[in-house]
C-alpha cells in the first residue's frame, strides 16, 4: 500500500513539463503544504494544476476537486482550504490532495 507522500508524487506533474513546485510548512497549522503551478502565466494569471495539505503519513488520503477560485499556495491557506483541512481531519484522513 502506498504512503499518501507516494499518492501525492504520483499524482503530481513532473518538473520537465513545465511546471514549478512550491513546498514547506503552512503558516497557523501543523501541515506540509505543496503546490504545483504551470511555468507559463496565462492572460497574466498564475496558474495552479494541484495543492496538497498533509500531515500524518499513515492515515489515508482525502482527494479533492475544486472549481472555485483559490488564493492559496503551498505555505498561506484560505478559507476553503482551512475547511477541507478540518473536514478531512474529522474524518480521520491524513492529508488533502486538491487537484
Amino acid at each position: 500500500m502506498p504512503t499518501a507522500r507516494e499518492l501525492i508524487a504520483a499524482c503530481e506533474l513532473p518538473q520537465h513539463l513545465g511546471v514549478r513546485v512550491e513546498a514547506g510548512m503552512r503558516e497557523d497549522t501543523d501541515c506540509e503544504g505543496r503546490a504545483v503551478f504551470d511555468l507559463r502565466n496565462e492572460g497574466g494569471k498564475e496558474v495552479r494544476y494541484s495543492l496538497t495539505a498533509l500531515w500524518d503519513d499513515r492515515l489515508p488520503l482525502l482527494f479533492g476537486i475544486g472549481f472555485n477560485p483559490a488564493t492559496a499556495r503551498a505555505r498561506r491557506v484560505d478559507r476553503t482550504v482551512n475547511r477541507v483541512i478540518r473536514a478531512a481531519r474529522a474524518r480521520g484522513s491524513t492529508g488533502a490532495f486538491f487537484g
